[in-house]
């Protein structure tokens, strides 16, 4: 993690997405929250033909959760 944050950081390497992290879950205070040109994703071990829709629908959810100041569901 610190060889991508430092690759990433010195542009030889432009871009980055990352699903699985050395230590899960990831710290708050992770650099790599904090670094730009890095994509953080939920490294998801199940796909079914719902998943689209229910991702959908916690995605709503939690954007009016965020602005009604009420805590999201499933953070990590």
């Amino acid at each position: 993690e610190k060889a991508l944050v430092q690759t990433l950081n010195d542009s030889h390497l432009s871009f980055a997405v990352c699903d699985v992290m050395e230590n899960e879950p990831l710290m708050s205070d992770s650099i790599l929250w904090r670094t730009n040109n890095l994509l953080i994703t939920s490294h998801d071990s199940g796909v079914s033909d719902k998943t689209s829709q229910r991702l959908i629908i916690l995605l709503i959810e939690n954007l009016n959760r965020y602005q009604s100041n009420q805590p999201l569901r499933h953070l990590v």
